[in-house]
């Protein structure tokens, strides 16, 4: 059975919707994807400069200050410097608690890499329920010279 899944298209920095096999694998990696490339909403006090928030219609059913997604747009127009690289790579592995805290997978962990000259890429090493691991690899993610 195949279902609709997502990809990471590098090149135009975008999701995209394909087909693929019904697997585990195949879930996780529509979730890694979605829970990286889903603008998260900001909070008032996060960035002064923004003049919109944000966020994902579809937290409109979510409890108070929670938002689906991540917050890695907020360094979308900032400068590549190793503090940001490690801001990012906070901000994707809070991204992905979730997948660990609602007991999909045993454990997880991002790994953010700087690519010359301006740009992040991404290494997700998750440990499922069984034992076995699963590495995802995102191609770089452009930021600001």
């Amino acid at each position: 059975m195949t279902v609709l899944a997502l990809t990471w298209n590098a090149n135009t920095q975008q999701a995209e919707l394909t087909e693929a096999d019904d697997t585990l694998e195949t879930w996780l990696r529509s979730a890694v994807i979605m829970s990286l490339f889903t603008d998260s909403r900001a909070t008032e006090d996060e960035e002064l400069e923004i003049t919109e928030r944000r966020g994902y219609w579809g937290d409109i059913d979510l409890d108070g200050d929670e938002s689906l997604g991540s917050k890695l747009w907020l360094h979308r127009r900032s400068k590549l410097t190793t503090d940001i690289a490690n801001q990012v790579h906070d901000e994707a592995q809070t991204a992905l608690d979730w997948l660990v805290d609602e007991g999909h997978v045993s454990a997880l962990a991002v790994t953010v890499e700087r690519q010359p000259p301006d740009r992040l890429a991404y290494q997700i090493d998750i440990t499922l329920l069984d034992g076995e691991l699963l590495s995802m690899s995102l191609d770089a993610t452009e930021g600001d010279s």
